[in-house]
């Protein structure tokens, strides 16, 4: 890399959180403006993504909140769950958090849920919540959050901001929301977009991309199957399935999907972002040669994300290596702009 680590570090943060902002904008949030869609978002995965990345941006974070109160019926608990067992990051308590605040409203008993289960055991001695960019603790001066406190964490008191909307109906980027008004919040929806963004199919394509088992997607496919929407090929575990049209599917549920989008795998595209990030903060990294930054970026290309970056569905990533990684930056700002 060209750029020293101290530069490539601080531009890959404010890139993250850019692009949180814009994808978030894209789903609904107030604030900037969304840019052109190029990909259907999950917002189950962007809301394990966040938890993360918006604890450097208090606004951000207090955004999504107020989202929720709005669309919270609309997100998959279930798949939540999955995702956050994915993620390479610890959130689990600050997703709780945020169910925490739902709790106060009209949130549902999923929701509660959540926040029981991701709270801490042991309330541990609370530390900051959000961090200034350069990774230190924001101080936070005054009346401190009770809710906050519960789950091991220091901020000021949270207020509802109601600049949030709901979901906008007319972009490719809320498909997946689209269809969860149409048929509810459950497999049903997730395997009608894996039909509708794929040629073709698998069970377990379809099991893996949302989060339900197998078993699960079996069944709603064998429904869906005794219909004229879908059709299959091939036997048991070796079964293709495909919409008999596309195009007409397209146009019935997502007509402001006027072309073929794609749906990538966003929580290990956010993973490789978060791991990159993780180990260019590592407290001695700026002490290492260029060489030496080289070879410990080397190592977690070869061995974590390499592939996960080749298959995640984002052509701009496809490709991206050792060589090329001080492009991450301007990439993830393409992701919006392109």
């Amino acid at each position: 890399m060209k750029t020293s680590v101290v530069e490539f570090k601080e531009q890959l943060k404010t890139a993250l959180i850019d692009l949180a902002w814009r994808q978030w904008t894209q789903l609904g949030v107030g604030g900037l403006e969304p840019g052109k869609v190029n990909y259907i978002l999950d917002p189950e995965a962007l809301l394990v993504f966040s938890a993360y990345i918006g604890r450097f941006d208090q606004r951000l974070f207090d955004e999504i909140i107020d989202w929720l109160h709005i669309n919270a019926r609309f997100i998959n608990i279930q798949r939540l769950r999955v995702m956050s067992k994915k993620a390479e990051f610890n959130n689990q308590a600050v997703l709780g958090l945020m169910a925490a605040y739902l709790k106060k409203g009209d949130a549902s008993l999923k929701w509660r849920k959540i926040a029981t289960d991701f709270k801490p055991s042991n309330t541990p001695e609370p530390q900051p919540l959000f961090r200034l960019s350069n990774g230190q603790p924001m101080p936070v001066v005054g009346t401190k959050d009770e809710t906050a406190l519960q789950y091991g964490f220091k901020r000021n008191i949270y207020r509802q901001t109601d600049n949030s909307s709901e979901f906008p109906l007319d972009t490719a980027a809320t498909m997946l929301l689209q269809l969860r008004g149409i048929f509810g919040v459950n497999a049903r929806s997730e395997a009608t977009l894996i039909l509708l963004t794929q040629d073709t199919c698998t069970i377990q394509n379809i099991a893996d991309a949302s989060g339900f088992s197998w078993r699960s997607i079996q069944d709603v496919l064998f429904e869906m199957n005794r219909s004229n929407l879908i059709d299959s090929t091939g036997a048991k575990r070796g079964r293709y399935y495909y919409l008999r049209d596309r195009k007409a599917s397209l146009n019935l549920f997502c007509p402001s999907l006027l072309e073929e989008v794609p749906f990538p795998n966003w929580i290990g595209f956010y993973n490789a972002m978060i791991m990159i990030l993780n180990t260019i903060e590592a407290p001695n990294i700026e002490k290492l040669s260029e060489q030496g930054v080289k070879s410990v970026l080397q190592e977690l290309f070869n061995n974590k994300i390499g592939s996960t970056l080749l298959n995640s569905g984002i052509t701009l990533f496809k490709f991206v290596n050792i060589d090329n990684a001080g492009q991450l930056p301007f990439l993830i700002k393409n992701l919006f702009e392109t």
